[in-house]
């Protein structure tokens, strides 16, 4: 069963491109790493513990693991992680990152900040090895292909869940045909 739609972007075209980031002064813009003491980005859920562990352990391919938060009067209101390459997503190379969990709080959506924690992301991202940035998203979330679409990603084609043991699932991409 196709679930998704997989989106890609050399990390070459977002250096060759200058990134606007306008925001009014009252936002305030936090780059995250994880560290022995800081486990997981202010606003997300304790189950995101998991990634720490993957970064520290070297589970993740790469160590590119963060998180773009957007602050406004001392309230995360929208924010983003880059997750490297791991075992789920067999597609992704070695050097990969893919864009993922960019919410953006209600109150605060139809401003851009979501576009403005990824350009965050490709300006964290262009000073490292990453090749590609993947986004995916589901058939049914219009606003996120709106979103990774006007940021210059293009379909690289469709994803589907493998699952094994019932519990554990791998993401597979199939391609869109190049003809």
């Amino acid at each position: 069963m196709v679930s998704s739609i997989i989106y890609k972007r050399s990390i070459n075209d977002i250096r060759k491109k200058d990134i606007s980031i306008d925001l009014p002064s009252e936002f305030k813009i936090v780059f995250w790493k994880p560290s022995l003491t800081n486990f997981i980005p202010e606003s997300y859920p304790t189950k995101y513990f998991i990634y720490w562990f993957f970064h520290f352990l070297r589970i993740f391919k790469n160590r590119n693991y963060s998180a773009i938060l957007i602050y406004h009067k001392g309230k995360v209101v929208s924010c983003i992680l880059a997750i490297p390459a791991y075992f789920k997503w067999p597609f992704m190379g070695k050097n990969d990152v893919q864009i993922a969990y960019v919410i953006t709080d209600t109150e605060y959506r139809g401003q851009g900040l979501a576009a403005v924690a990824i350009e965050n992301a490709f300006k964290e991202l262009s000073s490292t090895a990453v090749k590609d940035v993947w986004y995916v998203t589901s058939f049914d979330n219009k606003s996120s292909q709106r979103l990774c679409t006007k940021l210059g990603f293009l379909p690289a084609g469709t994803g589907s869940r493998k699952y094994f043991l019932k519990f554990f699932h791998v993401l597979q991409l199939k391609e869109n045909k190049t003809d």
